[in-house]
């Protein structure tokens, strides 16, 4: 997530150093960029969620690991009680 947030951030202060053609010079271009905001836009929203889900995903795993832990250090111990 953190790589994915600086490379945004980086595209956005590159995209606002470079001039902006005005709107209407270049249909082509016009579209384009509306798609790009508006992807953007979206990206920004959706973001916190997908960061929470995989907070919540880490948790789980971090979890599960442990009982699986648990269960080897059990097995060990009971191997050496036999």
């Amino acid at each position: 997530m953190g790589a994915l947030l600086s490379e945004l951030l980086r595209a956005g202060a590159d995209l606002r150093a470079q001039p902006i053609p005005t709107q209407g010079n270049d249909p082509e271009v016009d579209n384009e960029l509306d798609k790009y905001r508006c992807n953007v836009e979206q990206l920004r929203q959706l973001l916190p969620s997908i960061h929470n889900q995989l907070l919540l995903e880490r948790a789980r795993l971090e979890a599960q690991r442990a009982r699986v832990r648990s269960a080897a250090e059990w097995a060990r111990a009971s191997r050496q009680t036999l």
